[in-house]
């Protein structure tokens, strides 16, 4: 182990727990803000081409959103699952497999995302459709996510590398790629929408281009040495067993972004059946504020995720309930404070979309108030799911991360507008938030009491350990 590594697993194993959530987590929390952009930036731009074309390009994006989720659902399965390996097996002291983990996670999630890539495109028009496009908008859909799919297979390499300099601790530079991308989408989103007069496909270009340079920013932080672990051509020969090990970690994940897009699609039908594009697009509204709200609970995750698999793989648990606590604390003031801001602000926010759209102006910030009502549970709930993921409890991540979009949200959005209409729609949000935040607090509670039961065992065992 090189002088990085092992000063970072010092720091991980002895370093004030609270002021390691902030230190790898600010940077994070950055970085995904700024990720979070992309969707913001496409659908502000979309939202402002002149007259009724800003609208039907917002409901564009949205109608596309469950085949580019789908997408990243693969990115989540290669870059969660081997990134959350690669943290363990560090805590063990084991850099070589570390080092096979990012080889083949990498290989994984570029033939993955190929196959579904390639089927998507030739299927684009019957899809969206299924997706809830109406013929007025399939159009503008079909233009965007063919461009989108084709720069899909790199960004999912991008993404898969970044998590994998994440899960070495190493937040600023993941923090510096996100940042890179994004300052290059600013650029060229308005410069191909209204200066080249390219719209839609201007909106998309400017993201895949984006991602690419993020994308190459990545590779040379390996290729020139930057992080410890190495990317190393041998380890891109698959290995079943690794495969296996890395799907098995990042199958909630994975799992919880096709449940998004599952999410997406019955949302997509009932927004149309009750309020048709208009619906869609101040859904597609609410969709980009609350990706960026919830940014820093999920850069909460990312920076505590190596902490917490570190010091579980090396048996330090009370330091692991206490990462856990605090992590779950943060999470929540964030959250709510954004949330509190959201629910004073909603029309001027929903301004920034389109202020020309003058229905869709009076649509939007009702969908925002209603959807994100119970947005302060969702720092405890996403946290603790998260948690179990990092402890290598993929079972019970699965099923927490799922609460939210599939056992109960879908059923909230289908039951809820047979007596609210439009608004049982927009509420269901925060119906499913609710429920899932109390399944949560079961599980954790159960969680708490057997950690501290492995952790009095292992300090009678060997009282000198810590």
């Amino acid at each position: 182990m090189d002088n990085k590594a092992q000063d970072k697993a010092q720091l991980f194993a002895t370093g004030n727990t609270f002021s390691l959530i902030v230190r790898f987590s600010i940077p994070t929390i950055i970085g995904m803000l700024v990720n979070a952009l992309y969707v913001l930036i496409d659908r502000v731009f979309a939202g402002n081409i002149p007259g009724k074309a800003g609208e039907l390009a917002i409901a564009a994006i949205t109608v596309s959103m469950p085949v580019t989720i789908i997408i990243f659902a693969i990115a989540m399965l290669a870059g969660a699952g081997a990134g959350a390996n690669i943290s363990l097996s560090l805590g063990r002291g084991q850099k070589p497999q570390a080092e096979r983990y990012i080889g083949n996670g990498l290989v994984l999630g570029v033939l993955l995302s190929t196959v579904i890539a390639l089927a998507s495109i030739i299927f684009s028009h019957p899809i969206l459709k299924v997706f809830g496009a109406s013929q007025e908008v399939l159009p503008y859909a079909a233009t965007y996510l063919n461009i989108m799919l084709v720069g899909s297979i790199i960004n999912t390499a991008g993404f898969s590398l970044n998590r994998y300099v994440l899960a070495q601790g190493f937040t600023v530079l993941s923090m510096r790629t996100n940042i890179i991308s994004v300052l290059m989408n600013v650029i060229l989103a308005p410069l191909f929408i209204f200066v080249f007069n390219w719209g839609i496909a201007g909106a998309a270009l400017a993201t895949v281009i984006a991602q690419t340079v993020a994308f190459l920013w990545v590779l040379y932080c390996f290729l020139a040495h930057k992080v410890p672990l190495k990317l190393r051509t041998r380890y891109l020969r698959p290995h079943w067993k690794t495969m296996v090990e890395i799907m098995s970690l990042g199958v909630s994940p994975f799992a919880l972004q096709l449940a998004i897009s599952l999410v997406q699609f019955v949302m997509n039908n009932q927004l149309k059946a009750y309020g048709g594009d208009t619906a869609i697009a101040a859904m597609g509204i609410v969709s980009s504020v609350s990706q960026v709200l919830l940014m820093p609970v999920y850069g909460i995750n990312q920076g505590v995720q190596p902490i917490i698999g570190f010091n579980y793989g090396a048996k330090l648990f009370d330091r692991v309930k206490r990462l856990l606590l605090q992590a779950i604390l943060s999470a929540t003031a964030v959250i709510t404070f954004f949330w509190i801001i959201l629910m004073l602000f909603a029309n001027p926010i929903s301004h920034l979309f389109g202020a020309q759209n003058l229905i869709l102006m009076k649509e939007a910030p009702t969908a925002i108030r209603l959807f994100l009502m119970a947005l302060p549970f969702v720092g405890f709930q996403v946290v603790s799911a998260n948690y179990f993921q990092a402890i290598g409890k993929p079972k019970h991540a699965l099923i927490l991360s799922l609460s939210r979009q599939v056992l109960f949200l879908i059923p909230a959005t289908l039951i809820m507008p047979l007596f609210f209409s439009l608004n049982g729609v927009y509420a269901a949000g925060a119906v499913a938030d609710t429920i899932a935040t109390l399944l949560t607090a079961v599980f954790l509670l159960i969680e708490i009491r057997h950690l501290t039961q492995i952790h009095d065992e292992t300090r009678k065992d060997a009282p000198l350990a810590e």
